[in-house]
């Protein structure tokens, strides 16, 4: 995918990728602002992102080798874990009896009754 950008596309996009404002980009590549910031515009366009955390985790995978399919398969193991933990939280719920204390008053004496559902 970085053959899709140009030189100094792909330059202004690194840059920004690990940190640098857009100010500091500017500053360094003898650039204006408003330049970096149409840049980053068309790199977005051109790679399909709309923020900046998407653009990071594309350089980093690129300059690191991870396999798109290797990030996927990732996030769904975790998907799954979290979904399995969340309905195992359910089950243990289920499985307690839930006891609330509900206070009554009859006449002017207080007596407090056990609900058990």
């Amino acid at each position: 995918m970085e053959n899709l950008l140009s030189k100094s596309e792909w330059e202004i996009a690194e840059r920004i990728a690990l940190g640098q404002s857009k100010k500091e980009v500017a500053y360094d590549t003898h650039r204006s602002v408003y330049t970096v910031e149409t840049t980053i515009k068309n790199v977005y366009d051109k790679l399909g992102f709309n923020k900046l955390s998407d653009l990071v985790l594309w350089y980093c995978g690129i300059q690191f080798q991870v396999d798109k399919e290797i990030a996927d398969l990732k996030r769904k193991i975790i998907g799954v874990g979290l979904l399995l933990i969340f309905i195992f939280d359910l089950a243990i719920i289920a499985d307690q009896d839930i006891y609330r204390a509900r206070r009554t008053r009859s006449r002017r004496r207080q007596e407090t009754e056990l609900i058990t559902y």
